[in-house]
């Protein structure tokens, strides 16, 4: 979950990093950098909050001492998500190209 949180934050090298960079420069090519840098401070505020959850995660005790069971399809599913996620983060390129080709086909 902290993987995935940081991800959403921006961090490199999680795929949101390159979602978030695309999406500031597209806003400062067409003029609006007041757009990018609201972008920008938002972003900032929600590493705030998503880092506190993270050290609420991993620094304090549990409240609980409930057992935790570990499905296989469940670490399955977010073994494959997270590397999808650091896959797009490390090599963007590929899919960006197909992205465009779908704009290219599509009238974009």
């Amino acid at each position: 979950m902290a993987f995935f949180m940081l991800s959403l934050t921006g961090i490199p090298p999680a795929s949101g990093f390159f979602g978030k960079y695309y999406l500031f420069l597209a806003a400062v090519d067409g003029n609006l950098g007041w757009l990018a840098m609201i972008g920008v401070i938002t972003s900032v505020i929600s590493a705030f909050f998503y880092l506190r959850v993270i050290v609420d995660m991993t620094m304090r005790e549990p409240q609980s001492e409930t057992p935790s069971r570990i499905y296989p399809a469940l670490v399955t599913t977010l073994a494959v998500t997270a590397l999808g996620t650091l896959l797009l983060g490390l090599w963007p390129g590929p899919w960006l190209q197909m992205a465009q080709a779908g704009l290219k086909l599509f009238g974009g």
